[in-house]
């Protein structure tokens, strides 16, 4: 156990705060929490839970999660978001690993809850996330949106377990998470310079929704999985308007920054 540290993300989380550490006590003792500026308890809760708290103002997710990686007692990162949750069996693949390969990025699968409904098809049933490294040898990017770990030829094994998560409370949370996510997907696209293709805003948007309703079965979780669809279908679209608007703007992406005062949460949760 003492070869783990848990870094966790956080801005006005006091509804799960608790739980993810408690559930990240599974793996490690030494939970570092990073807050941006949280206005309920999120902090108050987390030192209650003998969490570490640093209090930063924010710069991406990628920097937020360096910083708790840099405060972390040990070499080996998991990093967590707090409406997740470490699993018994997530626990369990993550003590059988020898950690004798320091290059080595361990991912696993989220399974995902629309409020307390577990989603079973659709896109979201093939979520995969790589969150356990060693800070010596990998560390975060800094790009807007879809941070990922990157390193020296680093080698990416998935564990058979999963995590749960619950990053859906409501429709509207979900629909105000992903236009969120759509600005800064489309801040991304403009820092990489990628050309706006008109055809992309029009049909991208169908083939995203037939492809998750339709041959990922979503329409088997009901109406959950049709609003899901949906939503998806709506967020591909509206990343790309919001592309073409900032390529119409001829602003440099620098001016298109997130904004600092932002909560690293307010999309995400």
């Amino acid at each position: 156990m003492s070869k783990i540290s848990i870094v966790i993300i956080t801005k006005n989380e006091a509804h799960n705060i608790v739980e993810c550490i408690v559930s990240a006590k599974k793996v490690s003792n030494d939970i570092v929490v990073v807050d941006s500026g949280s206005t309920d308890e999120t902090v108050l809760l987390a030192k209650k839970e003998q969490a570490h708290v640093r209090s930063i103002s924010w710069r991406g997710y990628g920097n937020a999660r360096n910083t708790g990686a840099a405060l972390a007692a040990n070499d080996w990162i998991l990093s967590l978001d707090a409406d997740e949750r470490v699993t018994d069996e997530l626990a369990a693949a993550i003590s059988a690993i020898d950690f004798t390969a320091p290059n080595t990025i361990y991912g696993f699968r989220r399974l995902n809850f629309f409020g307390d409904q577990q989603i079973n098809h659709g896109s979201l049933a093939h979520d995969r996330v790589f969150r356990l490294y060693n800070r010596n040898y990998n560390s975060w990017n800094f790009v807007p949106v879809h941070e990922r770990l990157v390193g020296k030829n680093p080698r990416r094994c998935t564990l058979g377990s999963h995590a749960e998560h619950y990053g859906i409370r409501t429709e509207a949370h979900y629909l105000q998470k992903k236009m969120g996510y759509a600005y800064l997907c489309a801040l991304k696209y403009k820092q990489e310079q990628r050309k706006f293709i008109s055809a992309l805003r029009v049909f991208s948007p169908a083939f995203n929704f037939v492809k998750a309703y339709i041959f990922q079965l979503g329409f088997l979780d009901k109406r959950i999985g049709f609003i899901i669809a949906r939503i998806n279908a709506h967020y591909t679209r509206k990343k790309y308007e919001q592309l073409q608007q900032m390529i119409k703007e001829d602003v440099g992406s620098e001016q298109y920054q997130f904004p600092k005062n932002n909560p690293v949460q307010l999309f995400k949760n």
